[in-house]
């Protein structure tokens, strides 16, 4: 919801960033527009995953594990990824690797073939 907030400051500032001269009104302005265009691309880099979406204050997803765990991180969106990885391991392989899955989550991994080895 703080987007929207963020979004119309930003239209705000771009809409008058021509009518003031002043060098620090018009800083200010483009740094605000900079922020906006800033978290509008790391949303773009995380598609489709937005469940597991962390900024780059945080880490950024690749650090998001250490914040949350288990369904607050995937709710099966990432399953239709899993199974094109195993695919392309698989094929680039010489011999079939093994793969162990632990998921929890509304997905059903077989609906997406992905088959694996039972972890215990």
């Amino acid at each position: 919801p703080a987007i929207y907030v963020v979004c119309g400051f930003a239209g705000r500032a771009c809409s008058s960033l021509y009518v003031s001269s002043s060098r620090l009104v018009w800083a200010s302005r483009l740094l605000v527009l900079s922020c906006v265009v800033a978290c509008v691309l790391e949303v773009v880099i995380v598609y489709p995953y937005f469940i597991a979406f962390f900024n780059a204050g945080v880490g950024g997803p690749s650090q998001g594990y250490k914040h949350l765990v288990d369904s607050s991180l995937d709710w099966g969106q990432g399953l239709p990824a899993l199974r094109d990885f195993i695919h392309s391991t698989a094929a680039n392989a010489t011999s079939r690797p093994i793969f162990y899955v632990s998921y929890f989550g509304l997905g059903n991994p077989l609906f997406w073939n992905i088959t694996s080895a039972e972890a215990y």
